[in-house]
């Protein structure tokens, strides 16, 4: 075990930072577990 975290199989989404309000509400609501 290296102790590190696999990042890329639990990013969802992707989205500017312009969005950040609606990457919150995604984040908060079930649709971060969809793909």
């Amino acid at each position: 075990m290296e102790g590190r975290i696999e990042i890329d199989p639990r990013i969802t989404h992707t989205m500017p930072l312009v969005d950040i309000n609606r990457g919150f509400e995604t984040l908060y609501s079930d649709l971060s577990a969809e793909q």
